[in-house]
């Protein structure tokens, strides 16, 4: 059963993304950045899904980070911010996609993340 971290500071859209995924495998959900990341050090997940604007770390490159610690998992970006820069920056930081947290309930979240969990295990393999 494939393992899905959230980091997500907002109890509703975390409740939310944890019942749009909970059927693809077993959602993990951190609170800050820093607590994901040291946890996701020691077990690293099959995919994450990744606010961008986090409580704890306001300034940092909370894609950069992941993506630096966790190479070859897929980072799923879900933000309140759907502009298209941010958008490019998630992409260019590492990210495999950026969806709008709009997209929580309507089928793209876990289409997106069933997509990248085959591909991770398909290169795995």
């Amino acid at each position: 059963m494939p393992i899905i971290a959230t980091i997500e500071d907002d109890d509703i859209d975390a409740m939310l993304i944890a019942e749009d995924l909970c059927h693809l495998g077993r959602v993990v959900r951190f609170k800050t950045l820093w607590e994901g990341m040291a946890a996701m050090v020691e077990d690293p997940p099959d995919a994450v899904v990744l606010d961008l604007h986090m409580s704890d770390s306001p300034n940092a490159d909370c894609v950069g980070l992941v993506c630096g610690l966790l190479p070859g998992v897929p980072v799923i970006v879900c933000s309140d911010d759907a502009s298209e820069d941010s958008a490019a920056k998630s992409l260019a930081g590492g990210a495999v996609a950026h969806l709008h947290k709009a997209a929580i309930g309507s089928g793209r979240l876990p289409m997106t993340i069933d997509q990248f969990l085959h591909q991770h295990h398909a290169v795995a393999a």
